[in-house]
């Protein structure tokens, strides 16, 4: 059975001073957030994380899913500090509907993990009844 996941691809590597931060109220109970944490010095990690995810697009078919890139903590400071992103190390982080951290791994994450972890969560299998 093939897994999807819904994912509206929103690359912010690079947030400009005048485009607001993703605030997390805004999206509570409507899509779940996909951090990836990628300070400088973990390029490396965050274009392999790119491709993946690339590689996997037919998965990413339903917009119930955001992706964030946060390069530095100052890119989403509300996200950061309650998620304690900082520091030097890669991370990838999912925030379900409900605010709540999901999955934090310290490394390149598999889509197909992702996938998995989302199509277990009870308020996706209700959503994928009701399509």
């Amino acid at each position: 059975m093939k897994k999807t996941l819904s994912l509206l691809l929103i690359f912010l590597a690079c947030l400009s001073a005048q485009a607001a931060p993703l605030k997390l109220a805004d999206l509570r109970w409507k899509r779940r957030v996909l951090v990836v944490y990628a300070p400088p010095g973990t390029d490396e990690k965050l274009l392999q994380q790119q491709k993946l995810f690339r590689a996997e697009k037919e998965g990413f078919d339903d917009p119930d899913v955001t992706l964030l890139v946060l390069r530095q903590p100052t890119d989403n400071a509300e996200i950061a500090k309650r998620f304690q992103l900082s520091g030097k190390e890669f991370v990838v982080l999912l925030i379900g509907k409900d605010g709540g951290e999901k999955f934090r791994v310290k490394k390149v994450a598999h889509p197909g993990l992702l996938f998995q972890l989302i199509d277990s969560m009870p308020m996706r299998g209700d959503e994928m009844r009701s399509r």
